[in-house]
C-alpha cells in the first residue's frame, strides 16, 4: 500500500496506493487526503455496506484532518455502550494442572508428572469466561487506539480507561479475527466489532529493523466507492433495469472484461474514483469502448466525480455512445449530491431507452 523510491540525495518519493488515512514514522507524519471532501467519502463508505455509519457531530467531522480520529472516536463510543450493557461470556477450551479432576484428564502427561513426583492432574475442560474471541478482538482494537501517537491525548486516555474495564481478556490470537462472529445472543456486538475490524485491518507497524517506530492507518477507497456508486445507481433504476457487475471471458485468452456496471442487455458502465479533468481520459475511453464492444451494446457510461457541474460529455465511437454522470461534491451536502446524481442517472437511462427503441428494427 506504500511505495517508497529514491528521489535524489537524501530524498524519497512516497506514494500511498488507493488509500486514505495517515502514516507516521518518528516525527514525520503524512496525511493522505481523499480526492473528494471527507463528508462525501464517509457518505459513500456508509452507502457501500462495508463501513458502519459514524454518528459524529458535524463540528468533529469538519475539523478532522483524516478518517482515523473519526473511526477511533466512533469505535470507543460503541465499545463504551457495549461495556455498559455488559460483555458476553462464553465457554472456552482450556488446559491446566489441577488438584482435582475436571473435564478430561490427559493421562500420559499426568502419569509423567506423577513419576517425577509432581502431584497434579492435567485436564482439558471448558471454562465460562469473558475471554472470548469477540472480546479479544475488541480489546486489541482499543489497544491500537491507545497506542496511536496520531490521536489526541484525550482519545488515547479514553481508550486506556476502556481497557481497564476489559480485565480477564487475554491477547489477540491468530484465529480470532476469523472465529469472532456475533450470534443472536451477541447481536449487540455487530457495530463495535465492525469498527474494531477496520481499526485492526487498517493499522499496522513495521516489522523490519529500523531506527524509528512506524504507524499507519490506511483504508482502501476504490472498492468501497465502487460498491457505493453501484448501489446508488441500482437504487435509482430500481424497477427499470437490473444493475450488476458481470464478467465476460475472452475466447483464446486468459483475459476477461469486467465492467463495474451492467445495465441488463442495453448498456455497460465503469466507475472511476477520479475527478473529471474536462475531457475523457484516453485509457478510460478505450476501456469503456472495449466493454461495450465485448457485451455487444451501444451505450457506455462513465461514473466519477466533479467539483462543479460540467454537463454531459457524450461522444460517439462508431455506433457506441459514451456518456458521463458525475457526483458533484462542491457546495453540496452528501445527500444533496446523491439526489442530483440519481436524477442524472435516470435522465441518462431514459435517453438510452429512447435510443434503443429508435434503432430497434420494426416487426
Amino acid at each position: 500500500m506504500i511505495e517508497c523510491l529514491p528521489f535524489g540525495p537524501g530524498q524519497w518519493s512516497v506514494r500511498v496506493l488507493n488509500s486514505i488515512g495517515i502514516v507516521r514514522v518518528g516525527e514525520l507524519q503524512l496525511v493522505v487526503e481523499p480526492k473528494i471532501p471527507l463528508p462525501h467519502v464517509l457518505h459513500l463508505f456508509e452507502r457501500s455496506g462495508s463501513f458502519p455509519r459514524l454518528d459524529v457531530e458535524r463540528a468533529s467531522l469538519e475539523s478532522a484532518e483524516t478518517l482515523w480520529p473519526l473511526v477511533a472516536a466512533a469505535y470507543l463510543s460503541s465499545l463504551e455502550c457495549l461495556i455498559r450493557a455488559g460483555l458476553a461470556s462464553g465457554y472456552q477450551e482450556a488446559r491446566a494442572d489441577l488438584r482435582s479432576a475436571r473435564g478430561r484428564i490427559i493421562t500420559a502427561t499426568t502419569a509423567t508428572a506423577l513419576m517425577k513426583g509432581r502431584v497434579a492432574l492435567q485436564c482439558e475442560f471448558e471454562d465460562f469466561s469473558v475471554d472470548t474471541a469477540l472480546n479479544r478482538v475488541l480489546k486489541a482494537a482499543a489497544e491500537r487506539v491507545a497506542m496511536s501517537g496520531n490521536l489526541s491525548w484525550d482519545l488515547r486516555r479514553r481508550a486506556a480507561r476502556v481497557i481497564q474495564h476489559l480485565e480477564g481478556i487475554s491477547e489477540l490470537r491468530p484465529l480470532d479475527l476469523v472465529t469472532a462472529r456475533p450470534e443472536r445472543h451477541t447481536s449487540r456486538y455487530v457495530l463495535p466489532l465492525q469498527l474494531a475490524r477496520h481499526v485492526l485491518d487498517s493499522t499496522g507497524r513495521a516489522v523490519e529493523a529500523g531506527l524509528e517506530a512506524g504507524f499507519g492507518f490506511l483504508i482502501r477507497t476504490p472498492e468501497m466507492v465502487e460498491e457505493a456508486l453501484r448501489r446508488t445507481v441500482a437504487s435509482a433504476l430500481e424497477g427499470l433495469t437490473e444493475v450488476t457487475k458481470e464478467t465476460l471471458a475472452l475466447r483464446g485468452s486468459h483475459h476477461s472484461l469486467t465492467p463495474d456496471l451492467a445495465f441488463g442487455s442495453l448498456a455497460v458502465g465503469d466507475v472511476k474514483y477520479k475527478v473529471w479533468a474536462g475531457d475523457w481520459d484516453r485509457a478510460d475511453l478505450y476501456q469503456l469502448v472495449a466493454f461495450a464492444t465485448g457485451f455487444r451494446v451501444n451505450a457506455g457510461l462513465r461514473v466519477g466525480f466533479t467539483p462543479e457541474p460540467h454537463g454531459r460529455a457524450d461522444i460517439h465511437v462508431g455506433k457506441i455512445q459514451l456518456s458521463t454522470c458525475d457526483w458533484v461534491y462542491s457546495g453540496l451536502e452528501p445527500h444533496e449530491a446523491e439526489e442530483r446524481f440519481v436524477q442524472e442517472i435516470r435522465a441518462w437511462w431514459k435517453q438510452v431507452g429512447a435510443e434503443s427503441a429508435r434503432v430497434r428494427p420494426s416487426a
